[in-house]
C-alpha cells in the first residue's frame, strides 16, 4: 500500500490495497488476542469473549482507519471505515448476540458504541491551520 502511494495510482487501487493490508492486520491481531486469551484463561475460556475480541478489533481498526484518513490525508481510506463498521455490526448482530455470555455482549456493545461515537469526529475534515 505504501509503495503504491508513490506512483499516484487510482483511488480504487489504493483503497483495495489498503483494505487488503487492513484485513491481514486485523486477522493477525484477532488471532493473536484470542490465542493469548485462551492461553491465559485455559479450560475456562468462554468463546463469547473471543467473539468480543474479534468485534473489538474491527471497531478499533475502523477508528484507526478514520484517524489515518484524517491526519494522514489519505481520503481513499474513508470508504474502508464504513465497510469495516458494517462488518463489525454484522458480527455484533449475528455472532455476538448468539453467544451465552451477557458480560461479553455488553463489552461488544460498549466497544462498538464507543467507536460509533468517535467516528463522526474523526471523519470531519480538519480545519485549516491558522498562521
Amino acid at each position: 500500500y505504501l509503495l503504491s502511494r508513490r506512483r499516484d495510482p487510482s483511488p480504487w487501487l489504493g483503497a483495495i490495497l489498503a483494505g487488503l493490508a487492513f484485513w491481514l492486520a486485523a486477522g493477525a491481531g484477532a488471532a493473536l488476542l484470542t490465542g493469548l486469551y485462551h492461553t491465559f484463561a485455559g479450560a475456562i475460556a468462554s468463546h463469547a469473549y473471543c467473539a468480543t475480541l474479534r468485534t473489538a478489533v474491527l471497531a478499533l481498526g475502523a477508528v484507526l482507519l478514520a484517524s489515518a484518513a484524517r491526519f494522514g490525508k489519505r481520503s481513499e481510506l474513508i470508504p474502508l471505515v464504513y465497510l469495516v463498521m458494517t462488518f463489525a455490526a454484522y458480527r455484533l448482530l449475528l455472532i455476538d448476540l448468539r453467544q451465552e455470555g451477557n458480560a461479553a455482549l455488553v463489552l461488544s456493545l460498549l466497544v462498538y458504541g464507543l467507536a460509533l461515537m468517535q467516528l463522526p469526529r474523526l471523519m470531519q475534515p480538519r480545519p485549516p491551520a491558522a498562521r
